[in-house]
């Protein structure tokens, strides 16, 4: 049991050190073929309204893991900014349609070639690791990062409700 518990600690310590770095790259804008540097919130909705091809606000917001509300201030600050247009869906005055500009696709081929080069090393640190798993122990690995997601986003939830 000590050495769970040693190992439980590590794995925290380790986890914690990886989201301050990715907190502190989220810090740091980038310029994606665009002549204007962007933000890792900015272009990863750029590069998933690319995947999305043409969506609504809401599904936006949850295919990213953000609320509705931080979904729709991001997309207006794109649409002032040149990256995408918005529109209100034919089929309800409600529902608000969200799609690239020139620009915007300009920035998403631009993430795409940068995700290409620049992941190089971590792509391929991550196959030398899964690789040398075996299939049951590299889904067991997926499926903790998946109960995890799990977790924090209740806890997430139940902490905007209890300060709501």
């Amino acid at each position: 049991m000590e050495l769970v518990e040693s190992q439980l600690l590590q794995s925290f310590d380790r986890f914690e050190k990886i989201l301050e770095l990715y907190r502190q790259i989220e810090k740091i804008p980038y310029d994606y073929g665009t002549g204007e540097a962007l933000y890792l919130s900015e272009i990863h909705m750029i590069a998933r309204i690319d995947e999305m091809r043409c969506a609504n606000v809401s599904a936006l917001a949850e295919s990213l893991g953000v609320s509705r509300a931080a979904a729709s201030k991001l997309s207006t600050r794109l649409e002032r900014k040149g990256y995408l247009t918005k529109r209100t869906s034919p089929e309800s005055n409600k529902v608000i349609l969200v799609e690239l500009t020139e620009l915007g696709q300009r920035a998403s081929d631009g993430h795409r070639e940068f995700h290409a080069k620049g992941n190089h090393d971590m792509a391929k640190a991550a196959t030398m690791l899964l690789s040398s798993m075996a299939e049951a122990d590299a889904k067991r690995l997926l499926d903790g990062f998946d109960l995890l997601l799990t977790l924090w986003k209740s806890s997430l939830e139940e902490n905007i409700r209890r300060i709501s």
